[in-house]
């Protein structure tokens, strides 16, 4: 009775090398798919991929509005980390 998946963790799916073509998977059998990112590698590329697959739904995890906002939450981070 499964009919949707979400697609989440404690990292960031997009790492994966196929993380794609696993959603592009899940939406061919039919499931409904939610992607939860933080965008830091959606791509122009990625995010087209993604509309032609048919993902309906994307959480986007934003953690700072700025740099100095993000540097702040986020002590040791090295500069230039996406926030």
């Amino acid at each position: 009775g499964t009919r949707a998946i979400d697609i989440c963790g404690d990292g960031e799916p997009l790492m994966h090398g196929r993380a794609l073509d696993m959603i592009a998977l899940a939406r061919d059998l039919g499931f409904d798919v939610t992607l939860a990112t933080n965008a830091a590698l959606l791509t122009e590329a990625r995010a087209r991929r993604l509309v032609d697959i048919g993902l309906r739904r994307m959480h986007v995890r934003l953690n700072a509005p700025t740099d100095d906002v993000y540097a702040r939450h986020h002590p040791g981070a090295p500069p230039g980390t996406p926030r």
